[in-house]
C-alpha cells in the first residue's frame, strides 16, 4: 500500500477522470482537459498577505443618538463651565469645566476637554486632562489619551492609547 499526499488540483483531476469513465465518455469526444486555473489553498494565499490589524477592523464609532436627551458639542464648538446632562453627552469639540451625564459621556477623536468628568460610562477617542469619575466603564480608544485622576470600577485601555495619573479601581457606585 503507497500514501502520497496529493494537492486539491490533483485530486479534482483524478475525480474529473473517474466521473468520466463512470458516465462512459471518451477523451476524444470532450475536449475539456485545458489548463485549470491555478487553484491556492486559503493558508497559502494568508500566509502571502498580511494580516490586517486590530486597529483597521475595528475603528469606534461614536455612539448613536437614540433620543432627545443627548447633548452634543459639535467640532470646531467650544463650551466653558458646568454642562449637566439626565441623559448622554457626545463632545466632537472642546470643553472647559465641568461634565456631569447620568448615563454616558462620549469624547470624539480630536475632541480635547480640560474639565472634571462624572457619568456611567466614559469613551474617551480625544483628549481629556482632568479628573475623570466613572461609575461603571471607562473605556480609552487607540486615539484617546487621559491626563488626570481616574475612578472606575471597570478600565479599558486600548493598544496605542494613553493614561497618564493616578487609578484606582473600586465597586460602582449609583449615579446620583
Amino acid at each position: 500500500m503507497v500514501f502520497r499526499k496529493e494537492s486539491r488540483t490533483d485530486s479534482f483531476q483524478r475525480q474529473i477522470s473517474t466521473l468520466r469513465q463512470q458516465l462512459g465518455s471518451d477523451e476524444d469526444e470532450v475536449d475539456d482537459a485545458e489548463e485549470l486555473p491555478t487553484y491556492s489553498a486559503p493558508a497559502e494565499a494568508a500566509a502571502r498577505s498580511p494580516l490586517p490589524s486590530i486597529e483597521s477592523q475595528r475603528r469606534h464609532q461614536p455612539p448613536r443618538m437614540s433620543d432627545a436627551s443627548t447633548g452634543v458639542v459639535s467640532a470646531n464648538s467650544s463650551w466653558s463651565g458646568s454642562l449637566r446632562s439626565e441623559g448622554s453627552i457626545q463632545i466632537f469639540g472642546t470643553i472647559e469645566g465641568e461634565l456631569s451625564a447620568s448615563d454616558e459621556i462620549y469624547v470624539a477623536e480630536g475632541a480635547t476637554v480640560d474639565a472634571r468628568i462624572r457619568a456611567r460610562t466614559i469613551i474617551v477617542a480625544g483628549a481629556v486632562t482632568g479628573t475623570i469619575e466613572c461609575l461603571g466603564r471607562l473605556e480609552v480608544m487607540p486615539s484617546g489619551s487621559i491626563s488626570g485622576d481616574v475612578t472606575s470600577p471597570t478600565l479599558i485601555v486600548h493598544e496605542g492609547a494613553t493614561v497618564e495619573g493616578d487609578v484606582k479601581m473600586q465597586s460602582p457606585t449609583p449615579v446620583e
